[in-house]
């Protein structure tokens, strides 16, 4: 009977450790640590990015670095650490509709994606761009 446990025990632990490492794992896992780091992944997965102007945004903590892509832009707010980064995230309505206490007025569907000390926010619909910062960034945490 106590083999019979051990191996059930064995055999879980594999089970659950396989489940915690397939699928669904961005291959830029904890490697995405600055704009640049984010430039450079975007493009290697095919996108034209360049690092445009910095401005502010009223609903975030840190200003916005705008990445410029042909006909689009993505917005990049830099923290300077994790739990900076996860506390405005927090802020964020699971549709992207506000953001704390302002209801921003979206020229398009806003997409929010969150990798360490990164927030990324993309307005607009275009597949080829979603695709990518989910390959980047992993799944949306808030949007359309």
């Amino acid at each position: 009977m106590k083999i019979r446990k051990l191996v059930f025990m064995i055999v879980l632990v594999g089970l659950v450790a396989a489940a915690c490492s397939s699928g669904g794992e961005k291959e830029t896992a904890g490697s995405i640590n600055s704009i640049q780091d984010a430039i450079a992944a975007l493009q290697e997965q095919g996108l034209s990015v360049t690092q445009g102007d910095q401005f502010e945004q009223p609903f975030f903590s840190v200003p916005a670095v705008l990445l410029d892509l042909p006909g689009s832009g993505i917005q990049v707010f830099e923290y300077s650490d994790e739990a900076a980064a996860a506390a405005d995230a927090e802020q964020v309505a699971a549709d992207g509709s506000s953001v704390g206490t302002s209801m921003p007025f979206w020229v398009d569907d806003p997409h929010f994606y969150r990798e360490g000390k990164l927030i990324v926010l993309y307005l607009g619909s275009d597949q080829v761009i979603l695709e990518a910062l989910e390959a980047v960034f992993g799944s949306q945490f808030a949007g359309r």
